[in-house]
């Protein structure tokens, strides 16, 4: 008699447009959902305020430290990561206690999630003022999941902000990421794409409308300059000043087995040469 708080699967078709039901006669002081769709290069799109395990389709995309440990997302419940988790060590095997590259993925079942079939674990990188090609890093791991989707044939994927919190990347430098990706995907696999609809969800609202605004740049259609909650002034000062006294992960890409210190831990007497 497992007990596991999983939220029951509904019944929206994957990869359908959901009904349109907004009333006009609505509460105007109550929030609506913001609620934008599209298509893009015959990629149907959907941006919306929810709950990212509420909405089904064939996989979700989780942020995640060096580990694969899934403590850094808000919307998942401890019985979702540990049964994630489970899932992830299975995978893995024996090399599950070795440390992800920044940027690196892993496809693994849904635990106990129901609403969604495979989940898209993404070693996110520590925000660090940008000068560790923190934006790249992402982008190429965005670029891989959609390959590895197309791949798998999944015609439907949830994405959301996975990089805010815990490691510190502000809003607008994942929605540039994250966009640049699908574009250049949607460009090349125009027409052949196996994924046919993409959503971002969100239970913030200014989220929701900054990566909607970057979905709009990206597919040519005018918008207001994007902001988000990390203004260009913050990025370097105040914001990385705060994520650099908390960092306890590490940090593990190209730049940190610097070649220099390798070869000087491995054979000290090099560096008298």
């Amino acid at each position: 008699m497992g007990n596991c708080c999983c939220p029951e699967k509904e019944n929206e078709s994957v990869g359908k447009k959901p009904p349109r039901n907004k009333d006009k006669n609505d509460n105007q002081n109550v929030a609506q959902p913001v609620d934008f769709e599209m298509e893009f290069k015959e990629i149907y799109f959907i941006v919306k305020v929810g709950d990212i395990t509420k909405e089904t389709a064939d996989a979700l995309v989780s942020g995640t430290d060096n580990y694969v440990r899934n403590r850094s997302n808000s919307f998942l419940t401890p019985a979702m990561t540990d049964s994630l988790n489970k899932v992830v060590a299975e995978k893995r095997g024996a090399a599950a206690q070795e440390p992800l590259l920044n940027g690196e993925i892993i496809l693994t079942g849904p635990g106990c999630l129901r609403n969604v079939q495979s989940v898209f674990h993404i070693s996110v990188p520590l925000w660090r003022g940008g000068r560790h090609r923190e934006m790249e890093i992402l982008q190429q791991g965005f670029s891989k999941i959609l390959e590895e989707a197309n791949k798998n044939n999944i015609t439907s994927i949830i994405f959301t902000d996975i990089a805010a919190q815990l490691f510190g990347i502000p809003k607008q430098i994942t929605a540039q990421a994250m966009m640049k990706a699908i574009h250049e995907y949607a460009t090349k696999y125009q027409g052949q794409s196996k994924i046919k609809t993409i959503k971002f969800v969100h239970k913030e609202r200014q989220t929701v409308q900054l990566f909607e605004d970057f979905l709009r740049q990206e597919a040519g259609v005018r918008t207001e300059k994007v902001q988000s909650d990390y203004s260009d002034a913050l990025q370097g000062s105040k914001l990385e000043n705060e994520i650099q006294t908390n960092l306890k992960e590490p940090l593990l890409n190209q730049e940190q087995n610097n070649v220099d210190e390798t070869k000087q831990s491995i054979n000290p007497a090099e560096s008298s040469d």
